[in-house]
């Protein structure tokens, strides 16, 4: 299942690419990382969002500057999205100072 998943991270359209963020979110496929940064520059917020939030559970320290990054996204829902993604980076990685840069 999660080579699927993966697989489908990749897909052009949005609907299958944004359903297997929510699946890797949800089984916390690690393997979904790296697929995952490449769709936080996606055009669509509520795929940019899903990336973040993928990120901020399977992501790993290469990852740290995609998700503060989106902290600055035009879109509020993501930039919401992005605080709950860095906060959880923070504990899963033991980096305090990340916590720093939500207040």
């Amino acid at each position: 299942m999660a080579a699927a998943v993966v697989r489908g991270l990749g897909d052009p359209d949005w609907r299958p690419a944004e359903a297997c963020l929510r699946v890797a979110v949800r089984h916390e496929l690690s393997g979904a990382a790296g697929p995952a940064t490449l769709l936080v520059g996606h055009p669509l917020p509520r795929v940019r969002g899903q990336a973040v939030r993928c990120l901020g559970v399977v992501g790993d320290t290469e990852h740290v500057d995609v998700v503060v990054g989106l902290l600055d996204d035009a879109d509020p829902s993501v930039r919401r999205i992005a605080a709950g993604a860095v906060a959880r980076v923070a504990r899963r990685l033991d980096r305090p100072d990340l916590e720093r840069l939500l207040d």
